[in-house]
């Protein structure tokens, strides 16, 4: 069973080393954010996201998460916004009033989460837990980091599964799961109570584990597969955390200078 997001595939990102994965990400996050423009930002998921996960045989899943986010998100700004942003009138219902400026906003917000979660679930499905690990330890980095960040990226899929698994067993044994709202929260401690048994228990089988595998140990550590890298990939990664140095730089100095 796969663990986390990641999809076990032959395409082009699969092939690239982690940190280089993370600068990219890192510099779509900081420009989308410094570049104030919904426009910009929509542009940089269609000409550069976009094309980088199908090429990386991803894209199917990418579109359905991302806009599976982006797109709920996006219709409650427009609907909040129209209680709050008068100008050019879009449409007119009662109070509530849809204006440029309302829908401008929704869009520039909607559009840079967008780039957010699209970034970092082209890095989570083209990157493995092991990859991970594997490449913060062989930089020197401590054994803690790696476990912590490992731990993020597994939270989510791992609680899911567990809750689907505790819904599974609580149906087996004729519990009403489905019903009013009144009725759900009936049956939520029925899910949340082994949730957090299984949680608990799972911690101290991961500590006992890890103290077996020397976890703390500080002797050099061998891999069984080799993380491809390559000088070009190393020179791509400063450029990119040099390129975002210079785009806060630029950001400050006009931010201050107006």
């Amino acid at each position: 069973m796969q663990k986390g997001f990641y999809q076990k595939k032959e395409g082009m990102l699969h092939k690239i080393h982690p940190f280089t994965k993370a600068a990219v990400v890192l510099w779509l996050v900081f420009t989308s954010l410094l570049v104030d423009h919904p426009v910009f930002s929509i542009a940089l998921f269609l000409v550069f996201l976009l094309p980088l996960s199908v090429f990386s045989r991803i894209g199917g899943l990418l579109l359905k998460y991302s806009f599976a986010v982006t797109i709920p998100f996006f219709l409650l700004l427009t609907v909040l916004n129209g209680f709050l942003y008068r100008g050019d009138v879009i449409l007119e219902v009662g109070n509530w009033v849809l204006t440029e400026e309302g829908v401008f906003v929704s869009l520039r917000i909607a559009s840079r989460i967008l780039i957010f979660i699209s970034a970092f679930l082209l890095y989570l499905m083209s990157t493995s837990v092991s990859a991970q690990t594997q490449a913060i330890l062989e930089k020197g980095f401590s054994p803690k980091i790696a476990y912590v960040l490992s731990a993020i990226i597994l939270f989510l899929p791992l609680m899911q599964e567990k809750v689907d698994m505790i819904l599974i067993a609580q149906r087996s044994r004729g519990a009403k799961m489905e019903g009013t709202i009144l009725e759900k929260l009936k049956v939520l401690p029925s899910i949340f109570t082994p949730l957090l048994l299984q949680s608990l228990l799972e911690v101290g089988e991961r500590t006992f584990a890890l103290e077996v595998r020397g976890f703390d140990r500080a002797e050099p550590r061998t891999f069984i597969s080799d993380l491809k890298d390559s000088a070009f990939q190393h020179l791509l990664r400063t450029f990119l955390i040099f390129l975002v140095i210079v785009e806060i730089g630029l950001w400050l100095f006009f931010r201050f200078k107006t």
